[in-house]
C-alpha cells in the first residue's frame, strides 16, 4: 500500500479516539513546550531503555533519580538507586514489586512460602494496579468511595485490612 494511504488510514482510524486534550481522566500530557517537543523529535530513533548502546541516557537518568531523591528527602539521595520506565504502568509494576519483595523479606518467619500480601486501595486506583495485584500475586482489597469523597475513611481502611 502507498505510505499516504497508510498514513491516511492510521489517521483517520485514530481520530475515532476523541482528542486527548479534552480528556481530564488521561495521565498522559497533551501539551508541553516547544524545546521538549524538539527534544523528543531529535530522540525518536534512539533506543532509550538500551543503556550500553546510548550510556548518556544511564547518566541523565541517575542525575534524575537524584534529583527526586532530593526532592523527597532520602536519605542519601545522590546514592539512591532508582530506574526510569517507558510509562506509569511500568512504574507501578516495579514499584509494586519492590513492595512484595520488601514484605516478603520483612515477613519470611510469619509467613509461609507462597503466602499472599494484601494491597488496600480505592476503588478509583488506576486500573495497572489491578493488573499488578493479578500478575504479581498480591491480593486486591478495594475501599467503596462514595459521593464526591475520595479518600477511604479510616475505619474503611481498617475493614479492608485483616
Amino acid at each position: 500500500m502507498p505510505p499516504g494511504m497508510a498514513y491516511r488510514l492510521v489517521h483517520d482510524e485514530l481520530m475515532l479516539d476523541g482528542n486527548a486534550r479534552l480528556n481530564l481522566a488521561t495521565f498522559v500530557t497533551t501539551w508541553m513546550e516547544p524545546q521538549a517537543t524538539a527534544l523528543m523529535a531529535e530522540c525518536a530513533e534512539k533506543n532509550m531503555i538500551d543503556k550500553d548502546e546510548y550510556p548518556q541516557t544511564a547518566e541523565l537518568e541517575k542525575r534524575c533519580v537524584s534529583m527526586l531523591a532530593h526532592l523527597w528527602n532520602a536519605p542519601d539521595p545522590d546514592g539512591t538507586i532508582g530506574c526510569s520506565t517507558t510509562g506509569s504502568s511500568e512504574a507501578c509494576m516495579l514499584g509494586g514489586l519492590a513492595l512484595k519483595r520488601r514484605w516478603m523479606n520483612r515477613n519470611k518467619d510469619r509467613y509461609a512460602a507462597g503466602a499472599r500480601p494484601n494491597l488496600v486501595m480505592g476503588v478509583n486506583v488506576q486500573v495497572c494496579w489491578e493488573k499488578f495485584c493479578n500478575f504479581w500475586e498480591v491480593e486486591p482489597r478495594l475501599v467503596p468511595m462514595e459521593g464526591d469523597r475520595y479518600p477511604p475513611r479510616r475505619r474503611e481502611r481498617r475493614g479492608a485490612v485483616r
